[in-house]
């Protein structure tokens, strides 16, 4: 005949139950699903007849302000100053340096940043061209 078998004691409480649902929210490490440069676009053009350069990100879910995310931004390599927290924003002009070549490629990146600055996601690198546009002439009178 068999033995019986024994009866475990119950588990003593784990130290996550003791943890507020808040603070366990904050300590899970937060993820994004999506993060891309829309504009430029890759390959493409963008117009250089003003001193403001927009950009525009799409990020998913919308980015974590509360928890001190935001974005690093890069320009041919070199981090810019400052944290992007909005989808669209503009480079300065010092961005490009004393002088803005055209028909050169530059090459754009953005990373996620938490708040000490340790990169949770990074975009494709987007590679471009400035350009001046063509403005339109009045006819003469």
């Amino acid at each position: 005949m068999a033995a019986p078998a024994k009866s475990r004691p119950p588990a003593p409480p784990s130290s996550l139950d003791a943890i507020p649902d808040a603070a366990r929210e904050q300590a899970r490490p937060f993820r994004y699903s999506s993060f891309a440069i829309v504009y430029p676009e890759n390959a493409g053009s963008a117009s250089a007849n003003t001193a403001a350069f927009m950009v525009r990100v799409r990020i998913e879910p919308p980015l974590r302000l509360d928890l001190g995310h935001a974005m690093a931004i890069r320009l041919n390599g070199q981090p810019l100053p400052g944290r992007y927290t909005q989808e669209d924003f503009v480079l300065p002009p010092e961005a490009f340096g004393d002088t803005v070549s055209l028909n050169q490629r530059y090459r754009l990146e953005a990373s996620i940043v938490d708040a000490q600055g340790v990169a949770l996601i990074s975009a494709a690198p987007v590679d471009f061209y400035l350009r001046l546009a063509p403005r339109l002439l009045r006819p003469s009178r």
